[in-house]
């Protein structure tokens, strides 16, 4: 048109992003450094016409070429792992009813990935797993003789009663010892559903503890261990923040008040 040479387009884009579907059908280039390099050699030399620039030349060029491809990409999400996918059976139980609620969640299936499976200490993702025998097999203590759900499986259960409702609520403190001897607990990190709902998935994630397992029938030992870690955090996190603000109006500095050598006794 009214003869203006022409003005070639591409789109160059990060090596793992697809292009946009409107430039998807023009030249296209992955911002790879061998992808860049055969670019501007075949491409922008042959339009520009200068000459074939040496491999000390073209190499920082590339680099920064690449850097800016890379820094306008989206933001990826990364999984933490290890985790699993839950899908609970497609049937409605009685909510109301903690029996169904166990046994509800009992038969939903597991579906794990390889990398978070050995993490979990399989050697191969397990398939056809339902979530009540999963979990046991994961819990290093001793198994139960009778038809009752473990006390931390109940309480986990809870959390995913909670999630499938859509309801984001404080998630009960349900952690278990790991064969590995660490102390993991799942804890629900996502929820999915089709648009009838009839399918729904749950993601969870095995997060490290650090306090004991809870059983239903604690030990002297256990709740005297639980019950220092909540005195030391409460003393940390809130008793030495916070101190001398009680009463009159905190200011927004009042958590440095540790940082600045403040104690329970230079109070008193």
């Amino acid at each position: 048109m009214g003869g203006k040479p022409e003005r070639p387009v591409f789109c160059l884009h990060p090596a793992d992003v697809a292009p946009p579907s409107p430039l998807a059908n023009l030249q296209t280039v992955p911002g790879t450094p061998k992808q860049l390099e055969k670019w501007i050699r075949d491409a922008l030399c042959r339009i520009k016409g200068c000459r074939q620039p040496s491999e000390e030349e073209i190499s920082p060029r590339i680099e920064k070429i690449e850097k800016l491809v890379e820094d306008a990409g989206p933001v990826q999400e990364k999984i933490l792992k290890p985790f699993i996918w839950i899908d609970p059976p497609g049937d409605e139980q009685n909510w109301n009813d903690e029996t169904a609620l166990s046994q509800y969640f009992s038969r939903a299936t597991v579906s794990i990935d390889a990398v978070s499976a050995t993490q979990l200490g399989y050697a191969s993702p397990p398939e056809g797993k339902h979530l009540l025998p999963f979990l046991r097999e994961l819990a290093s203590d001793a198994e139960w003789s009778d038809d009752r759900v473990e006390f931390w499986i109940a309480k986990f259960f809870e959390s995913l009663h909670d999630a499938a409702k859509e309801r984001l609520l404080f998630q009960e403190a349900a952690y278990f010892r790991h064969e590995s001897g660490r102390i993991l607990r799942p804890v629900v990190v996502s929820y999915a559903k089709n648009s009838s709902g009839t399918k729904r998935r749950l993601r969870v994630i095995f997060a490290s503890e650090l306090g004991s397992p809870l059983t239903d029938n604690p030990s002297p030992t256990q709740r005297l261990s639980v019950g220092i870690r909540l005195a030391v955090r409460t003393h940390l996190e809130v008793l030495d923040p916070f101190l001398g603000c009680f009463g009159t109006k905190c200011s927004a500095s009042a958590p440095e008040t540790r940082s600045r050598g403040a104690t329970p006794l230079d109070s008193v």
